[in-house]
């Protein structure tokens, strides 16, 4: 028994060196062979860890204190694999599959799949979706992933209940102060998610968007990157306004012609 805890040590502390390394990792470019190698060596053995320590944890009793030690392995364990999981999908958003929808009715699908959450959590939710908004040629799949990690994060903000609205209008050019590829003269959508929550602190928002970065317990920090990665390959852009205790606003520019 005492030799297989050694050896789980042993493993769990490789497991935590490359997780210090996948989030020191900052260049983009680099992701593509380091994703494979994690995906190559450590997936496959992470899981044959998780199955040795939950069969060691059956064999010892709930009141020993090596019972608590294997319950927080497998909670590191789980949290390990989050992390690679995310570098995986991270590296995967790479091309765009273009059809022709309505940003409205992405919106209105990723509030009816979250509704039930946002109920329970005693938050309001309103929406003003403009008729204005034209019909794009936008990779539906991926606009939506963005749109539900925005309404989640507002969600997950937001512990004792509070309002999230969500509004759409478009644009003949971009917002003001917004840098987007192609220049000013193009149109498109805006969407803007904005909560009542508990806002971001003030030296967390320039590193948001950064790889790995997080404000999250349990988070891999690479949920706005990917974020910001799909709305810049579709020629757009994101900004984030936020205030501790006061809330966070999230803008989504989407330009009808795209890139």
């Amino acid at each position: 028994m005492e030799k297989a805890y050694e050896e789980l040590e042993d493993r769990t502390s490789r497991l935590s060196l490359v997780e210090r390394q996948l989030r020191s990792a900052e260049k983009v470019s680099a992701l593509g062979e380091l994703s494979a190698t994690v995906a190559h060596e450590f997936m496959n053995p992470l899981g044959s860890i998780k199955g040795a320590v939950e069969i060691l944890k059956d064999e010892v009793d709930k009141d020993h204190e090596k019972h608590t030690f294997l319950e927080i392995l497998i909670k590191e364990i789980d949290r390990l694999d989050r992390t690679i999981r995310s570098v995986l999908r991270f590296r995967s958003q790479e091309s765009l599959s273009r059809k022709t929808c309505h940003p409205n009715e992405l919106v209105e699908t990723i509030l009816i799949l979250t509704e039930s959450e946002a109920t329970q959590r005693g938050i309001q939710v309103s929406r003003k979706l403009s008729r204005d908004v034209k019909s794009m040629d936008l990779d539906a799949d991926k606009i939506q992933q963005v749109l539900l990690n925005v309404i989640i994060n507002a969600i997950q903000a937001m512990p004792e209940g509070g309002r999230l609205s969500v509004r759409s209008e478009w644009r003949e050019r971009p917002p003001d102060g917004m840098e987007v590829e192609g220049g000013e003269e193009q149109e498109g959508v805006l969407i803007v998610a904005e909560d009542t929550g508990v806002g971001i602190p003030e030296d967390s928002i320039e590193k948001i968007f950064q790889s790995f970065y997080t404000t999250k317990e349990e988070g891999t920090g690479l949920g706005l990157t990917i974020v910001q990665k799909i709305v810049r390959a579709h020629g757009g852009e994101l900004t984030l306004e936020s205030e501790p205790g006061a809330g966070t606003r999230v803008g989504i520019w989407l330009p009808s012609g795209g890139t």
